[in-house]
C-alpha cells in the first residue's frame, strides 16, 4: 500500500494525541477507541512508514497492558507528540467495565484477619508453608513485603528486542513443543512468539505443563534477557503471563518475596495480588489527615499495594517509607506504653535531699565539677525526689566524667540516709572505682 501523505500523517498524529488524552481522563481503561487502542492503531499501521508508524506501533500492545504500564506508555508518548488541532476525534469512549472482588467462602463479610488458606489457591500444605514465614492471615500476607524488584517494564514490540536486554514482549504461540535429551532428567520446552514486528523463541526447561498451557494462545507475555540461541534471539526461562491484559510476572516492577522450601515467587506474587483485589479496600489508615499531610505520606492502603506492585521505583521508595514510619511508631508507643504502666504500677520513694548535698560533694573533690556535670547531677536528684521509679540514662564519652557523677548521686542519697551502690560491668573497672 501507498504511504499516507505527510499532512494526513501529522492530522493522525493529531488524532493520536487526542485519543491519548482521552486514555488519560478517562484512567486509562481503554476506552477511547470502540475495539480498544491497540485495534484502532493495528488498522492503520499497514498504511504509514517512518516515525508515524514508528509512533503507533510503540501503542500496538496498549490493550494488552496493565494501567501503570499504559499510564507510562501514555505520557512518554504524549510527551513526543505534536499538539492536536480543535477537533475532537470520531470515536465514542465506552464505561470501564466493573471488576468483580472476590468474597471469602459461606457468605462472611471479609477481613483482614481471614486465615490465608480462603484464597484461591492456598491449601493446607501451602498454609503451613506461608505459617513458616509468620503468615497466618490475609493481613499478614498483605504486610509480607518484598526484599527487591526485577525491572520488566520494557515492553517492546518483538522486532525492536536486543540482545543482552531484559525485556517483555506480548504475542501470540505460533509454536510450542517439548523435545528430549540425551539426559533422561531433562527436557527442553520450545516456543516460538510473534507480534506484526517479528518472532522470538523462549526455551525453558523441565516445565512440560507449558505446552498444554501455551498452545494456541493469542494474548501472551514473555520477560526475560534476551539472548542469541542457535536459531536466532531467544529468552531463556523467562517469566510468562498467559493473559497479558493483566500482568503480575511481567511488563512491571516484579516483586521478589522472602521466600521458604516449597513455595515459589509466582505462587506468591498471585496470592498477594489476590489479597489486594479481595481485601485491599479493608486497610483502615490509624494516622489522623493531618499527620499523614503534615509529613507526607501516602495513604496506608495505596503504600500497601504500591509495595508489592509500584508504577516505579519512586512509588516503591515512597511506600516503603510509610510502611517503616508505621512499624517505628508502633513500636515507639509500645515502649512508651510500658514504660508508663512500669511508673504507674511500680511507685518511687522520694528521697529528700538536704540543699547543700551537691555543693559539698563538689568541695571534697580535687577538681572543679564542669557545668555539663552538675546540671547532670542536678537532672538525677530531681528524679529521685519525685514518687516515680527514676528512668534515666547518663551517656557521653569516655573520661567526660559519668563516673563522678554516679558518685554524686550516691553521695547524695546515703546523706540523706539511704543506701546505695554503683554496679560495674567488669572487674577492672569496679577495681578502678575501690582505688
Amino acid at each position: 500500500m501507498d504511504a499516507a501523505p505527510p499532512e494526513a500523517a501529522h492530522e493522525l498524529l493529531g488524532v493520536v494525541r487526542r485519543l491519548l488524552e482521552t486514555e488519560r481522563a478517562g484512567d486509562f481503561a481503554d476506552t477511547a477507541a470502540p475495539e480498544g487502542l491497540s485495534a484502532w492503531v493495528r488498522e492503520r499501521l499497514e498504511t504509514l512508514d517512518g516515525d508515524v508508524a514508528d509512533t503507533l506501533r510503540r501503542l500496538s500492545s496498549y490493550s494488552q497492558l496493565r494501567v501503570a504500564t499504559r499510564r507510562r506508555l501514555v505520557e512518554n508518548v504524549l510527551s513526543q507528540l505534536p499538539h492536536a488541532p480543535a477537533e475532537t476525534p470520531r470515536v465514542a469512549a465506552q464505561p470501564a467495565k466493573p471488576t468483580a472482588t472476590p468474597s471469602p467462602p459461606g457468605g462472611q463479610q471479609p477481613s483482614l484477619a481471614d486465615s490465608v488458606d480462603t484464597l484461591w489457591g492456598v491449601g493446607a500444605t501451602a498454609a503451613r508453608r506461608l505459617a513458616s514465614l509468620g503468615i497466618h492471615t490475609v493481613g499478614d500476607l498483605l504486610r509480607h513485603a518484598p526484599r527487591r524488584y526485577i525491572d520488566r517494564s520494557s515492553v517492546v514490540p518483538i522486532g525492536d528486542v536486543v540482545e543482552g536486554t531484559e525485556v517483555t514482549v506480548i504475542g501470540r504461540v505460533i509454536d510450542v513443543s517439548a523435545r528430549p535429551t540425551r539426559n533422561r532428567r531433562l527436557q527442553i520446552i520450545e516456543a516460538t512468539i510473534a507480534d506484526d514486528s517479528g518472532q522470538i523463541g523462549a526455551v525453558w526447561f523441565n516445565q512440560p505443563y507449558l505446552v498444554r498451557n501455551l498452545r494456541g494462545r493469542h494474548n501472551v507475555a514473555l520477560a526475560g534477557r534476551v539472548e542469541m540461541g542457535p536459531w536466532g534471539r531467544q529468552l531463556s526461562n523467562p517469566e510468562y503471563e498467559l493473559d497479558a491484559a493483566r500482568m503480575i510476572h511481567a511488563g512491571r516492577l516484579v516483586p521478589v518475596y522472602p521466600l521458604t522450601s516449597g513455595l515459589t515467587q509466582r505462587q506468591v506474587r498471585r496470592w498477594i495480588d489476590a489479597a489486594l483485589e479481595g481485601y485491599g479496600r479493608l486497610v483502615r489508615d490509624p494516622l489522623p489527615d493531618r499527620m499523614i499531610q503534615r509529613l507526607d505520606l501516602p495513604a496506608l492502603a495505596d503504600a500497601v499495594r504500591a509495595v508489592h506492585f509500584p508504577d516505579d521505583r519512586g512509588a516503591a521508595t515512597t511506600a516503603a517509607r510509610r510502611l517503616a514510619f508505621d512499624e517505628l511508631l508502633v513500636y515507639q508507643l509500645a515502649i512508651l506504653r510500658h514504660r508508663r504502666h512500669w511508673r504507674e504500677s511500680n511507685p518511687g520513694r522520694p528521697v529528700r535531699f538536704d540543699r547543700d548535698a551537691l555543693s559539698e560533694f563538689g568541695d571534697g573533690l580535687a577538681f572543679k565539677l564542669t557545668n555539663d556535670q552538675r546540671r547532670a547531677l542536678a537532672d538525677i536528684l530531681n528524679d529521685l525526689r519525685r514518687p516515680q521509679p527514676m528512668s534515666r540514662l547518663l551517656q557521653g564519652d569516655v573520661g567526660c566524667g559519668k563516673t563522678v557523677v554516679a558518685a554524686g548521686a550516691l553521695f547524695a542519697v546515703a546523706r540523706a540516709g539511704w543506701q546505695g551502690a554503683i554496679m560495674a560491668p567488669t572487674e577492672v573497672l569496679a577495681e578502678q572505682h575501690l582505688d
